[in-house]
């Protein structure tokens, strides 16, 4: 698995898009690694991705995370809900989906995507946050 916090791999997904100006994986994969190393570009590499494949789960979740990460919460939580909607079964999605819920204040709505995605015991990458926020719940 690539290492979106490493300069080598962000310059790797760049030097990718040089060549492929439409690669929907890279540019969803460098949108992720932006926001992990708060660059600034997460959010247009996040929306270039999502203009090209709108129906994508995992692209469609990664500009809805990059929002929520900026407050924008208006924004963010209806791609969230999508995202959820598209891929049920994907605990980092619907861990998304919870935090959204929780910058909200739905804190009953957060709770219950939480409860059934950890309910599953399949884990995630954000498995260990899931179980952090549902504490706080």
């Amino acid at each position: 698995m690539l290492d979106t916090t490493d300069p080598a791999a962000i310059a790797q997904l760049e030097s990718v898009l040089k060549l492929e100006t439409k690669n929907i994986q890279a540019l969803n994969n460098l949108a992720w690694a932006y926001l992990q190393t708060k660059d600034n570009r997460a959010l247009s590499t996040a929306e270039q991705a999502y203009n090209l494949a709108g129906e994508n789960p995992m692209v469609i979740d990664t500009l809805g995370w990059v929002l929520l990460s900026q407050s924008q919460t208006e924004r963010a939580l209806p791609l969230l809900q999508k995202a959820a909607a598209l891929a049920p079964d994907v605990g980092d999605i619907r861990y998304h989906l919870a935090y959204g819920y929780f910058k909200v204040g739905n804190k009953a709505s957060a709770r219950k995507e939480l409860e059934q995605v950890l309910a599953k015991g399949e884990p995630f990458g954000d498995s260990g946050a899931a179980r952090t926020l549902l504490q706080q719940l």
